[in-house]
């Protein structure tokens, strides 16, 4: 009995049995077998058939809801897993396409970098054609307008629909698309995928569609964001153990650069002191602990100026000097070195001053530092061109070598710190990688800029530091840097020194040192024998070490400056020697009472001419 008979039986009889039609709001049909008994009241035959069609409707909703709880159910037992995110993102597609009864269905991605481009990445199809390049872009096509809007749209017909541009119907018409529906992926309150269902017949999507989809659209993004705090994890763990391989390799380097100055060192001194070794050994001995113990300050004096910069704590001067005059000396405090190794050095200097703010000191430091680098790079029978010249509302200085040059590689990484070039336990070059970062972030703090160029390997290399000049001319006021020179002779003849001082050795290098020069000294050990001395006896000038037991320099010039104010006594000039040698060090120790702050390692020359300078010089 069909649909209409089946009706005019249940009318007349009050009871009928029989197959009738439903037609879905989507319009789909579906036929229905009942059997229906009224009672005796007409008015009721229509009621009970109504409850025969709601008690079918439910259960079919029930059903596919337990379908849909099970596919998303597996899902989540997948993601949890930590399966590969394109698995995953291909299971979305598979459950989308057969819970919204679809044709296909497709999960679009943003393109990397560019978050304002999409580009198909999974695609789960009844013909499986090959994902189309086609990019997705913000506000084009129905995927473009689901990205700018952040909503989900629709289209009956794709083919025709006015609001998609000709290259996105041409698309369509490759997968054979018809109806089609889109909702975003939501990761972080950001549109950051597409989530596609299509139909290749005039099949419309219904709203109970769009339901399911945005629900398989979250279990998307919940893929991509555990994808992507992986990514995240497993890079900081590979950062991680890069750190720790890059530490472990550092270490490794600062012993072997410590521990091979020091076998030269130790072993020429036990050859000197057995008297081994005739006067041309001698002098080379010398020549060779003296380097050696050079180079150990130079590398500590790298170490502190990084822990400086890493801290934020380095400084520099602010003071009108002549640039030029700092080149010059930095170039002739390095050509000896040059001639040792058989390498040209040659230096290029303008006329007349040319003024530049900043700290004397440091932009020495900073041309030593490319020179040094040059030297150790530059082979016998190189040269070294040092160019400084007045460039745009600026100077320019160039160091150019004929030495092993750059890799390409290596030459956007030159300035970072502990960089090595060949970092293996073969490599035929020492150092710790410090200096050229030194000199970037010197550079920078006056103001100025440094490149690095090379043509590539053994084809030299050149380095450029621009830094702006002072504008109006007029003297600097600094006068340009020397190097402190041998005190010769009796230069201290009849000075009281008094040196404290808790190391021994060190403390009988001061005093042979500067009583060789003419000084009478008298040493301590710590602070209350020094003060026993000032009680008792006369001193011109004190020398007291900073880090002591007990009590240190700081309570040894503050118990001095009390008695000198209580007994109405002359400021004696105090030097303060330390290993502590940064700039905060120095102001504290200036503040304190001390007129002179001298660095560890101590020059004995150096020592003997701040003494001088020290009894001549106002407070």
């Amino acid at each position: 009995m069909d649909c209409d008979a089946a009706w005019r039986e249940f009318l007349r009889k009050g009871t009928a049995r029989g197959t009738f039609c439903l037609v879905r709001p989507d319009g789909g049909e579906r036929h229905v077998e009942f059997s229906a008994t009224a009672d005796v009241m007409p008015g009721r035959h229509v009621s009970v058939l109504r409850d025969v069609t709601a008690r079918r409707e439910a259960e079919d909703e029930l059903r596919r809801r337990e379908r849909e709880s099970t596919m998303i159910a597996e899902l989540t037992r997948r993601m949890n897993a930590r399966l590969d995110l394109d698995e995953i993102l291909r299971a979305v597609c598979q459950s989308a396409r057969e819970l919204c009864n679809a044709d296909g269905a497709t999960i679009a991605v943003p393109e990397p970098g560019n978050p304002d481009v999409m580009i198909l990445r999974q695609r789960v199809a009844l013909n499986e054609v090959p994902i189309p390049s086609q990019p997705i872009e913000r506000g084009r096509g129905l995927g473009g307008m689901v990205m700018a809007t952040g909503r989900a749209m629709r289209s009956d017909d794709y083919a025709r629909d006015p609001a998609i541009t000709a290259d996105y119907h041409a698309v369509g018409d490759r997968l054979g698309t018809r109806a089609v529906m889109v909702v975003p992926i939501r990761v972080d309150d950001r549109v950051d995928g597409l989530l596609y269902v299509a139909n290749t017949a005039r099949r419309p999507f219904s709203d109970l569609d769009e339901a399911v989809l945005v629900r398989l659209a979250d279990q998307a993004a919940f893929a991509i964001r555990n994808a992507r705090l992986l990514a995240r994890e497993q890079q900081a763990l590979a950062e991680s153990e890069a750190a720790n391989r890059s530490k472990d390799e550092f270490l490794a380097t600062l012993s072997h650069e410590l521990r091979t100055p020091l076998t030269s060192m130790l072993g020429w001194v036990r050859m000197l002191r057995g008297a081994r070794l005739d006067p041309e050994q001698t002098a080379r001995a010398l020549e060779t602990i003296e380097r050696n113990t050079r180079l150990q300050a130079k590398l500590i004096d790298d170490l502190l100026d990084v822990s400086r910069i890493v801290a934020g704590k380095i400084k520099v001067e602010q003071q009108r000097l002549d640039v030029g005059a700092v080149v010059g000396e930095a170039v002739q405090s390095l050509r000896r070195e040059a001639e040792l190794n058989g390498v040209e050095l040659e230096a290029v200097l303008p006329e007349g001053s040319v003024l530049v703010v900043g700290d004397a000191v440091r932009l020495q430091q900073v041309v030593a530092n490319l020179l040094s680098n040059a030297l150790k790079f530059t082979p016998a029978g190189g040269r070294i061109d040092v160019v400084l010249e007045r460039a745009e509302a600026g100077v320019r200085l160039v160091v150019r070598d004929t030495g092993v040059g750059i890799a390409p590689e290596l030459l956007p990484h030159i300035f970072d710190r502990f960089l090595q070039g060949d970092a293996s336990r073969t490599r035929g070059r020492g150092g710790l990688g410090l200096g050229l970062a030194i000199v970037r972030h010197l550079v920078e703090l006056h103001g100025g800029t440094i490149t690095a160029a090379s043509d590539g390997a053994g084809r030299g290399a050149t380095f450029t530091v621009t830094l702006p000049t002072v504008v109006s001319a007029g003297r600097p006021e600094t006068a340009p840097l020397a190097r402190p020179t041998a005190a010769g002779g009796r230069l201290l003849d009849g000075v009281r020194v008094l040196a404290v001082e808790d190391h021994a050795d060190s403390r009988e290098l001061i005093r042979v040192a500067l009583a060789e020069r003419g000084a009478e000294i008298v040493v301590a050990g710590s602070v209350d024998d020094a003060l026993a001395v000032l009680e008792r006896e006369p001193i011109d000038v004190l020398i007291s070490d900073v880090g002591m037991p007990l009590r240190d320099g700081y309570a040894l010039v503050e118990a001095l400056r009390e008695l000198e104010r209580a007994r109405g006594r002359r400021a004696i000039p105090a030097i303060a020697l330390t290993a502590y040698a940064g700039r905060d060090d120095r102001e504290r120790l200036l503040a304190a009472g001390f007129q002179v702050h001298v660095a560890k390692p101590i020059d004995p020359d150096v020592l003997a001419d701040t003494v001088a300078r020290a009894l001549t010089s106002p407070r």
